[in-house]
């Protein structure tokens, strides 16, 4: 009963922090990644908080990783448009 119960309080727990994290910016989600490495840092913290931490730290870095994928891919596209214009001859 009581596995249950701490399954379903990190799993409410991670739903709810996914959709806090959805609509961060890229440099707000660095920042929380960034003071959770802090925290993992603590000598004293206890097991299951440093677990949800680790868990909280790997959803921001996939979400960070996944911006800027993004990203590189409209820089590709611009350089691209930006390379038609320049090989276009002037009339």
């Amino acid at each position: 009963m009581v596995k249950i119960a701490i399954v379903d309080f990190f799993s409410n727990f991670y739903a709810n922090s996914f959709r806090a994290t959805k609509n961060m910016s890229f440099e707000k989600k660095l920042t929380s990644l960034e003071d959770l490495v802090k925290k993992l840092e603590n000598k004293n913290l206890p097991l299951e908080e440093g677990i949800a931490f680790f868990e909280e730290g790997l959803s921001l870095t996939k979400e960070c990783l996944s911006s800027l994928h993004i990203a590189k891919n409209r820089i590709s596209v611009i350089k691209e448009e930006m390379g038609k214009l320049i090989e276009e001859p002037l009339n």
